[in-house]
């Protein structure tokens, strides 16, 4: 009897964070060899423009710190983190699906653009529909976007673009910087808890948490900034409670270019 080759079922597994309290499992879809992995690959290719242009996304600390060297924080001003809660789980497929097509009217011409969009969001509803495995039993994913697959990372960071939009549509900050699901703002003090509650009204299905500040630092990606006297803002490399100050060995079973990083780190 002929078997199917080239192809593995959607699996499920979870990575603890150790780093926070209970020790929760991020949920983790892989979709690595399954039929619609090189498929959400090349959806994304072709869809990954739709997230250029947002003036709040940072890439890396050191884009990061070159955005708040030149802030200062008045004294009524406090830096606080909005942190999204299980943000790729948690996105509606319906809003997903229809963020990505506003953009793609936006973005493509009204002729052949418009027939261009049709298929792609037929393509994208196709990879937003997930079967996993998990301890032998086959489940389907009905809420949210599976972690794990290459278009995942493009529709949080556009849904949330379009929350940012929403939300300084009436106040903005005096400054705003994430990086995926992870904020730093510098904002009034008595303007904290509105924004918290502003934030978890406009998408009831994105819960947001508040992190402030503990006298006068908080952390940010692998950044510590710490609030001087005259408002001025310094940094430092900021490590988790659980780092191990440890290095891998050289004769471990790891590729080389694992070791060749661990020396590249330190310059």
């Amino acid at each position: 009897m002929a078997k199917p080759t080239e192809a593995v079922m959607t699996r499920f597994y979870g990575l603890p964070k150790i780093h926070k309290p209970g020790v929760p499992l991020r949920s983790i879809v892989s979709l690595r060899g399954t039929p619609t992995y090189g498929l959400a690959n090349g959806l994304f290719q072709k869809v990954r423009c739709l997230k250029a242009g947002s003036q709040t996304t940072v890439h890396s600390a050191e884009q990061f710190l070159d955005k708040i060297k030149v802030i200062t924080i008045e004294p009524n001003e406090r830096m606080v983190s909005f942190d999204v809660t299980s943000l790729f789980t948690s996105i509606p497929r319906v809003l997903a699906v229809q963020t990505v097509r506003d953009l793609l009217h936006q973005h493509n011409d009204e002729n052949e653009g418009q027939l261009t969009a049709h298929y792609l969001i037929d393509l994208l509803e196709h990879c937003l529909k997930t079967s996993f495995t998990f301890e032998g039993i086959t489940y389907e994913q009905i809420r949210g976007t599976p972690i794990g697959s290459p278009i995942c990372g493009l529709i949080a960071e556009i849904v949330l673009q379009k929350l940012e939009r929403w939300l300084f549509e009436e106040d903005e900050p005096k400054f705003w910087a994430r990086y995926v699901d992870e904020t730093f703002v510098i904002i009034d003090q008595h303007r904290i808890a509105y924004y918290k509650e502003r934030l978890n009204s406009i998408l009831p299905d994105l819960h947001f948490t508040l992190k402030e500040g503990v006298e006068g630092r908080l952390p940010f990606l692998d950044v510590l900034v710490c609030r001087q006297p005259d408002g001025k803002m310094a940094t430092s490399v900021y490590q988790k409670s659980t780092n191990m100050l440890q290095m891998l060995s050289y004769n471990s079973n790891h590729p080389m270019q694992h070791n060749r990083s661990c020396i590249h780190m330190l310059h």
